[in-house]
């Protein structure tokens, strides 16, 4: 009898759908989630005004090679637009860091066949639209000449570091982002405390990309952190006497609740910068 139970549990697991095991084919992605990747396309596409000039609109199509650490090798053009939009696609394409492509869990090299391209769109009305809530057509430039390398520095490389660009009623980093950030309603509800640590990228223009969590805490807190950080200008980085991308962190400490008063964070110096 124990042995015909053994053999029936290892019938039930052997017949359990491919679904429960390691998945096949996992292909490169972003390192931003859906909506962190839309917020970040939304704040720095360029349309360039000689191509909505001459109503030239539609979806670039890019296809790319990525290497074990997520390099990409090789881009080009799957499906074009124009010249002038598909530059403007690539050059957004450039900004963003990528997780490489898995194959039963382990990380491998992903050819340009192995996905089916990124697209970007080009649609003249939504852009009409997008720099008036955003209020810029062209990227910011608060320092110039600006580094014409992708490479990304750390802050310990840099001449200067960068420098976030606040209001006069506010007297640092930390005292905007805690004056912004509010407990939310659900984490006080049941007592959420820890810190949310965030990694992002400071670019030449000042905008901020390729914001990943690293550490997360519940009840809301970890997307009001975000939504606080991901709206930040810049002055940016500079190296040798030009604006580069600079990779930062940002860590924000939600206290316990109960201590709270109006619901707001207490000023402390752990922003990262």
């Amino acid at each position: 009898m124990k042995l015909m139970v053994q053999i029936s549990i290892l019938l039930v697991l052997l017949s359990l759908p491919c679904g429960l095991t390691a998945q096949q084919w996992i292909a490169p992605k972003p390192i931003m989630t859906n909506n962190i990747l839309r917020s970040f396309l939304e704040s720095h596409l360029v349309y360039p005004l000689a191509a909505r000039q001459n109503k030239e609109e539609g979806t670039v199509v890019i296809g790319f090679s990525v290497d074990e650490k997520g390099m990409v090798e090789e881009r080009h053009i799957l499906e074009s637009v124009s010249l002038l939009v598909d530059s403007s696609a690539l050059r957004l394409f450039d900004l963003i860091l990528w997780q490489p492509a898995e194959n039963y869990g382990k990380v491998v090299k992903c050819p340009a066949s192995g996905n089916n391209g990124f697209p970007i769109k080009f649609n003249i009305k939504k852009y009409n639209k997008l720099i008036k809530r955003r209020a810029y057509d062209r990227l910011p430039q608060p320092f110039k000449p600006i580094g014409q390398s992708n490479k990304v520095y750390a802050k310990t490389q840099l001449d200067k570091l960068p420098t976030v660009i606040l209001d006069s009623t506010y007297s640092s980093l930390n005292d905007y982002i805690y004056s912004q950030i509010t407990y939310p309603e659900e984490a006080v509800k049941f007592n959420v405390t820890g810190v949310v640590r965030l990694s992002l990228i400071i670019e030449t223009s000042g905008l901020l990309s390729n914001l990943l969590v690293r550490e997360t805490v519940g009840g809301g807190c970890t997307e009001e952190t975000i939504d606080v950080v991901k709206d930040l200008k810049w002055i940016p980085g500079i190296k040798d006497g030009f604006a580069v991308r600079t990779q930062c962190e940002f860590s924000i400490r939600f206290e316990n609740p109960a201590y709270l008063k109006n619901k707001h964070i207490p000023n402390q110096s752990n922003s990262g910068m």
